[in-house]
């Protein structure tokens, strides 16, 4: 790689403030990703790329995509495996990530993951303007283990073929990623919030769908 092609991807990095020497914001690393040259990255690699930042970050870099309004065929079940299996083991208070041979050696094709990781990229710089480690009573490893049954949850729902039910669900998890990610007890109770909305929408639908379905019955018999 060329000293002008460098030079221009670190122009290319969002802007973001600064906390101290040592702090990438959860952006720029997501942002690096795209710079993978291989057609393909497996999941051991990618959790290495992501560095130390742990479950929050993975939880993130999986939920992201499906926060997309208008989704990806198929992309429930390219993240849904990865969200179950990290959320597991955050809610099971695990301190550190492991990887089964069979899930980190899954290849993930960079043609679909780097589109899904610039599209939601503009928001999260935005919302990162408004985001700072506080109310640290609220962002304890008991309510990390809380959100990770959350997202657990959520996750499993996101698998179900459900038509126009995953944009809330992939919000809510999201924003309980990026809290866990940037110990932000605001993000923390706002994304408890949005899972409620989100459980309470999805229910709505699968009632509502079931309406139609028995109208639909009742009409034929």
């Amino acid at each position: 790689m060329d000293k002008e092609t460098t030079a221009t991807r670190q122009v290319a990095l969002p802007k973001m403030k600064v906390r101290d020497s040592r702090y990438r914001s959860t952006s720029s690393i997501l942002h690096e990703l795209t710079w993978f040259d291989g057609d393909s990255i497996s999941v051991r690699d990618l959790s290495a790329q992501l560095g130390d930042r742990g479950f929050g970050l993975m939880l993130l870099l999986f939920a992201l995509p499906n926060t997309i309004p208008l989704p990806i065929p198929g992309i429930s079940t390219l993240t849904g495996m990865p969200l179950i299996f990290f959320a597991s083991q955050l809610c099971l208070g695990k301190e550190r990530i492991w990887l089964p041979s069979w899930l980190a050696n899954r290849q993930i094709p960079m043609s679909k993951l780097r589109p899904l990781i610039q599209k939601p990229l503009p928001w999260l710089v935005r919302l990162e303007k408004l985001i700072k480690p506080r109310l640290d009573k609220i962002t304890t490893r008991n309510f990390e283990r809380f959100a990770g049954a959350l997202i657990l949850l959520l996750a499993l729902l996101i698998a179900l073929p459900i038509p126009l039910g995953n944009l809330p669900l992939g919000i809510a998890m999201a924003v309980l990623a990026l809290a866990i990610t940037e110990r932000d007890g605001i993000v923390m109770i706002t994304g408890w919030l949005l899972t409620f909305f989100a459980l309470y929408f999805f229910a709505a639908l699968i009632t509502g769908y079931a309406w139609i379905i028995w109208q639909l019955v009742s009409s034929i018999f």
